[in-house]
């Protein structure tokens, strides 16, 4: 029995000779168990343990007694052993999270700060198959995704960003056989009274669901929801792979946003598109702190409707979609600082402070034979105009709603927000566009078009110049 245990220790290659290894230890039977077994193959592999145990502080003189219990035996086996005590009430209370979830939080960021003061790589903890079966149909009842499924991961960071790794290498063992082995040893063990505590719905579904489904079905339910998590690893490992492919090949943009086609989205299979928006936002923010599932159900949602749309997501992530184009952005839009109207003197300049740019105005005499060899091919931050054709003073401002024009070539007016969206400018540019404009409206449409009112004509005789003139 020890031979076949110690061998399932290591069948998932979590742990490789020679390495060092803080064992999560609280007392109870499977994290006895994982002890025995480490040290019992700790001179074969070239292992160094340690062992650790935090004190949660909720049950009295109970959970003092674990603690001594952990130090007694890892002296016995000759482990060095490192015990600390927490307030997890007091950090439930702060966090606004239930005891459960504050003790999980507690104890890692123990074990992860102890692995890294005595040079350990590993941090093993002794979930089992029965805790992986428990998690799955726990997962499948809250209605969780691929993702989800995976249940108790194998392996992962012991904290977001830390180089430890937590491990589990007894998944694939049973709790009753590790009791067994216990019982074989005469190694003693703790039994913890809260996990006989039907107010924490995990205890519910060992002491009734699973033994339930196992009367229905005539078989043990535990293999079968394992056999689950393994395939949803590997699934998410291949949407995982989608996601980076995508992202790599996507578009540099020097704002900083991520940008993708809408039609390399669509290429995506279904089931692996929300491994894409997740790689997405850690790429965008370094992390998924904050993003919940029902986010990316919405998301989803959102992104396969017809038409543009703007979705705020927390920890100031916003998605865009517009024109064929997915945008995500780190932080609420960006808006421009507000403008007021800058008068523009011809010839002159107004400088828009906030934007970091003028707009300039000179007057030019066009020839009435040779209008168009009197100026040179316009560039793209320069347009002109028959400056008797203006109305009044000319300002700088900001788009306005209602604004309308009609623009050069074009047979009627049109609102300036709809002309613009339907250039396929996007949603952002729009938010800050300018224009010149004069008593009637607008001349000039900044980087886009003129009015048709104030165009060049064979009988022009004075022109307005205008230019754009970004700062650095």
């Amino acid at each position: 029995m020890t031979t076949s245990l110690v061998a399932r220790l290591l069948e998932r290659h979590l742990l490789s000779p020679g390495d060092r290894i803080v064992a999560g230890v609280s007392g109870g039977s499977d994290s006895v168990a994982l002890l025995g077994l480490l040290s019992a193959a700790a001179s074969a592999q070239g292992w160094q343990l340690h062992v650790g145990h935090l004190e949660h502080g909720l049950r009295g003189e109970e959970g003092r007694a674990d603690a001594a219990f952990v130090e007694d035996l890892a002296k016995k086996l000759g482990v060095p052993c490192r015990v600390e005590r927490a307030d997890v009430a007091a950090l439930a209370a702060e966090l606004g999270e239930g005891l459960e979830s504050a003790g999980r939080q507690a104890r890692y960021q123990f074990l992860a700060r102890f692995a890294e003061e005595v040079g350990a790589t590993k941090v093993a903890v002794a979930h089992t198959m029965d805790d992986q079966a428990e998690t799955v149909l726990l997962r499948i009842f809250r209605g969780a995704g691929l993702r989800g499924l995976r249940g108790i991961l194998p392996s992962r960071p012991v904290l977001g960003g830390s180089p430890v790794l937590l491990v589990r290498p007894l998944l694939g063992a049973r709790r009753e056989e590790l009791a067994d082995w216990l019982a074989r040893q005469g190694l003693e063990h703790r039994e913890d009274a809260s996990n006989e505590d039907p107010r924490f719905m995990r205890n519910r579904v060992r002491a009734e669901a699973l033994p339930g489904l196992k009367r229905i079905f005539g078989r043990d339910p535990a293999p079968g929801l394992a056999r689950i998590a393994d395939t949803a690893c590997l699934a998410w490992d291949a949407a995982e792979a989608r996601a980076r492919e995508f992202w790599d090949g996507a578009a540099a943009d020097p704002s900083g946003d991520l940008v993708a086609e809408e039609a390399r989205l669509r290429q995506v299979p279904e089931a692996f598109r929300i491994a894409v928006w997740m790689e997405g936002i850690r790429r965008l923010k370094g992390n998924l702190g904050g993003i919940a599932a029902g986010h990316y159900d919405r998301l989803e949602k959102a992104s396969a409707q017809p038409g543009p749309f703007r979705l705020d997501l927390p920890a100031q992530v916003r998605i865009e979609w517009e024109h064929g184009r997915f945008r995500l952005r780190r932080g609420p839009r960006e808006e421009s600082p507000a403008q007021e109207a800058v008068p523009l003197a011809v010839p002159g300049r107004a400088n828009l402070e906030g934007m970091r740019l003028s707009v300039t105005a000179e007057v030019r005499e066009a020839g009435l034979s040779n209008l168009a060899g009197s100026f040179p091919l316009k560039g793209p931050h320069e347009e002109y105009v028959d400056a008797d054709r203006v109305r009044g003073r000319l300002v700088v401002r900001p788009r306005r709603s209602g604004d309308r024009f009609q623009p050069l070539g074009a047979p009627g007016h049109k609102n300036v927000k709809k002309y613009l969206i339907n250039r396929k400018v996007p949603r952002s540019e729009r938010a800050n566009c300018l224009l010149v404009a004069d008593d009637e409206g607008p001349v000039w449409v900044l980087g886009h078009a003129i009015a048709e009112r104030v165009k060049l004509t064979g009988e022009t005789r004075r022109v307005v110049r205008f230019e754009i003139l970004r700062w650095d």
